[in-house]
């Protein structure tokens, strides 16, 4: 499992310079377990960090640039869906002979 919050303080620190202060002593910085009632995504439990004012200074600036590369793999190629999206894949473009686009390619 991947953690939107580590990966937003990696950018915000290695990236772009900032400084972002360890949390305060005696703050439990686990989420809470999943419930299987009630299933959440990642930026729902995050919410919660970002609700709370003693903690929503710093998750505000870390957790939305972690979500944003939450459906990524390491090669930085997009990671599959969970769960469809479509049952097929979209149709590709055509082109025809007096198509202004090329069909071929190298052009010649």
């Amino acid at each position: 499992m991947t953690s939107p919050t580590r990966r937003g303080q990696f950018i915000r620190t290695r990236l772009l310079c900032d400084i972002i202060l360890p949390p305060p002593p005696g703050v439990d910085t686990h989420l809470p377990p999943d419930d299987p009632d009630k299933p959440q995504t990642m930026k729902d439990k995050l919410q919660q960090h970002m609700s709370d004012a003693g903690c929503a200074g710093c998750h505000r600036s870390m957790d939305p640039l972690g979500l944003t590369l939450e459906n990524t793999t390491r090669s930085a190629a997009t990671a599959p869906p969970t769960t469809a999206c479509r049952s097929t894949p979209p149709p590709r473009p055509t082109t025809s002979a007096n198509s202004p686009v090329r069909a071929s390619w190298p052009p010649s």
